[in-house]
This record gives structure tokens, C-alpha cells and sequence, in this order.
């Protein structure tokens, strides 16, 4: 397990043996569209080329505003990724979830879940088991 990288808004790191990236936002968060591109440019960096598993919790964003919404859109690219699991718990969270995460039209399996255990062994199991043998030049 990689070094936990820590923002303002969230806390991320990387499984290298599930070759998955752990996003976490932080309780009560405010999500500014500088905090969406700082946490896309930590993925970015754990993700170094590689399709992974994003494995995105969202349960304790409090406000996702325009500016962070328009970087998501801009900077999220799903083709980055194997398959998404994104936790949500909260009528606000499925809406950011839904709305924010959903307007690309997906080139990896993509799925909200309200259950973490649920949204991991998803992930887990959709993502291709070839992910762990990639190598790196």
C-alpha cells in the first residue's frame, strides 16, 4: 500500500497489489474547483499512465461547487479507468454522484454504491485481473 496523499478535501492513495486508487473526501467538505484539480492531479500522479480501479467516496462532500464541477468534468476521464465505485450516502450525495460523474458517457464500468463493502468487491470483480500484472517500463 502506497503513502497517503492529503489535501485539503481529501485523502488518497493507491493498493498497488489491487491496483485500485482510494479517493476519500474528508468530512464536510466544500469542494472548491482548485480542491478537484489538486485531488485529479494526486490520482493522476498514482495512476501514471496505468488503467486502475477508482475507488471514489463521496459520502461526506457537504458542497461540490460550478468550478469543481466544470475541473471534474473537464479533468475526470473514465477511460483513465478500469472501473469506477463511487460511495455515496445521501440524497446530496447521489445527486453530485449522478450528475457530476455521469454526464461522459462511461468507457469503464461506473456504479454508485451506498455500501462500501459491496462497492469494493464490485470493483474488485469487474476490474481485469491482467490490471495486477501490468508493468512498468
Amino acid at each position: 500500500m502506497s503513502k497517503h496523499t492529503h489535501t485539503r478535501t481529501h485523502t488518497i492513495w493507491m493498493d498497488e497489489g489491487e491496483s485500485i486508487i482510494y479517493s476519500v473526501v474528508l468530512p464536510d467538505a466544500r469542494i472548491s474547483g482548485e480542491d478537484a484539480q489538486e485531488a485529479h492531479n494526486v490520482r493522476e500522479r498514482l495512476r501514471s499512465g496505468r488503467k486502475v480501479g477508482l475507488f471514489l467516496d463521496i459520502r461526506n462532500v457537504q458542497v461540490i461547487d460550478f468550478e469543481a464541477r466544470k475541473a471534474i468534468e473537464e479533468n475526470f476521464s473514465r477511460d483513465s479507468y478500469e472501473a469506477v465505485a463511487l460511495l455515496v450516502d445521501s440524497p446530496v450525495s447521489r445527486m453530485y454522484g449522478a450528475s457530476v460523474f455521469g454526464y461522459n458517457q462511461p468507457e469503464a464500468e461506473f456504479r454508485l454504491f451506498d455500501d462500501e463493502v459491496e462497492a469494493l468487491a464490485w470493483l474488485k470483480k469487474v476490474k481485469p485481473l491482467n490490471l495486477a500484472k501490468f508493468e512498468v517500463a
